[in-house]
């Protein structure tokens, strides 16, 4: 820094606090290291750079996060949490992660938004827990008998 540039930070009325510091300490002839904090992510950061990060794999495309969308995250983590018998940050993530990645094939092409997981997030885990096997509520042998009767109708 020199004199000429310490002089325009002093007198610029958007000049930041790190920028007011460290000419004024150039001024008085100190140096200054601007210390840099480092921002711990709140688990809600967290899970939405999840969720982000899976979206693009997946479809290609940047997700355009909204209030709605974080709205809807929220909501979503504190279930994952009452899922949890023990609830600690990595669990939740590490859950968390479980459910975006294994999201059923009909929700990535169809319904991909946090605020569609959030309102079918029942529905969602429950077929995660079946693996991906819709549950029709026919029996097996229902459908073999069915099929059957078909395959002789046409026959006839």
């Amino acid at each position: 820094m020199n004199q000429e540039k310490a002089k325009k930070i002093l007198f610029n009325k958007r000049a930041s606090k790190v920028e007011l510091r460290q000419a004024l300490a150039f001024m008085l002839g100190y140096e200054y290291e601007a210390e840099t904090k480092e921002k711990k992510k709140t688990i809600h950061n967290q899970c939405k750079d999840i969720f982000c990060t899976t979206y693009k794999s997946k479809t290609g495309l940047d997700y355009v996060f909204t209030g709605k969308d974080a709205g809807s995250l929220s909501q979503l983590i504190k279930k994952v949490e009452g899922m949890l018998e023990t609830v600690t940050e990595e669990n939740v993530l590490i859950t968390f992660k479980a459910l975006i990645e294994r999201l059923p094939e009909w929700y990535v092409k169809n319904q991909f938004s946090l605020p569609i997981i959030n309102s079918k997030f029942n529905e969602i885990v429950s077929n995660i827990k079946q693996d991906g096997k819709q549950q029709s509520g026919i029996s097996e042998s229902y459908k073999e008998r069915v099929l059957r009767e078909m395959q002789s109708n046409s026959t006839e």
